[in-house]
């Protein structure tokens, strides 16, 4: 499996951000097949807003210390917490750094919070995603019909996910 590490955003890393939210082959698995248009500093007001103990927006990097991605958290609920996470380098994706990644941070979430879950809603039409977060032990509650609009304004579907810690402890090796 690749290598992966996780560092806080700072305001440099809006640069980043800006490119791997401006690639549609990037932004077109979670609805924004025309990329997102924010300004270097709308990405850095998104850091600041993440700036709580029960938050974090994290640059991933690979093993040559470049930054390849994003992973943000966030407790939703006094149990539960979500995620989201791009490899924002398109050729750097389907090599195991989404995997490794998602095991990190997930790792990182249920060592220092200890919540009793983690919820995920992951659009139906997002494959790669799916099967990645079935392999990482989540289990898929309901399919959510028409739960979002997407950019180009269709209605789309929806899973709710969830990793239960007990669920997460059974199938990590300590």
């Amino acid at each position: 499996m690749a290598k992966v590490n996780f560092r806080k955003a700072q305001k440099q890393d809006a640069v980043f951000i800006q490119a791997f939210w401006a690639d549609p082959r990037v932004m077109t698995p979670v609805g924004f097949p025309d990329g997102l248009k924010k300004t270097q500093a709308q990405i850095a007001a998104t850091f600041a807003s993440y700036d709580r103990p029960d938050r974090a927006f994290l640059m991933i990097l690979d093993e040559h210390e470049q930054v390849i991605g994003e992973f943000c958290y966030e407790q939703i609920d006094a149990t539960t917490f979500q995620f989201d996470i791009k490899i924002g380098i398109f050729e750097k994706q389907g090599q195991g750094y989404g995997e490794a990644a998602v095991r990190k941070g997930l790792g990182l979430i249920f060592e220092r919070f200890e919540p009793e879950q983690i919820k995920l809603e992951v659009s139906a039409d997002n494959r790669p995603a799916l099967n990645l977060y079935h392999k990482v032990g989540f289990e898929t509650l309901r399919r959510l019909e028409n739960s979002w609009v997407d950019q180009k304004n269709h209605n789309r579907d929806s899973f709710e996910m969830i990793l239960s810690q007990t669920t997460w402890r059974k199938n990590t090796d300590f």
